[in-house]
């Protein structure tokens, strides 16, 4: 399910637009937009990880390799998912 990605506004917290059940973050890959205000840190954690370089990054880092078929684009993933249908004794 592809779903349209929104950066919250102001207007947006005052008019109660949205809830914490809405929030989504990027899982990092090749394809992964992260949102403005959190770029620089992800840069940075992928980097210390050794999963991001500069000389790298324009031809996807280690989230693509064509020679082992590695192809790991991203994702979004929410980040609380409140359980439906559950049942427990």
């Amino acid at each position: 399910m592809h779903r349209q990605v929104h950066v919250v506004t102001a207007e947006d917290l005052t008019l109660e637009r949205f809830h914490l059940r809405d929030v989504i973050l990027p899982l990092p890959g090749h394809k992964s937009v992260y949102p403005t205000h959190l770029e620089q840190l992800y840069t940075q954690m992928l980097e210390a990880d050794g999963l991001l370089s500069t000389h790298n990054n324009s031809t996807g880092g280690v989230f693509r390799v064509n020679q082992l078929k590695l192809n790991i684009p991203g994702a979004n993933r929410k980040l609380i998912e409140y359980p439906g249908n559950l049942n427990y004794r």
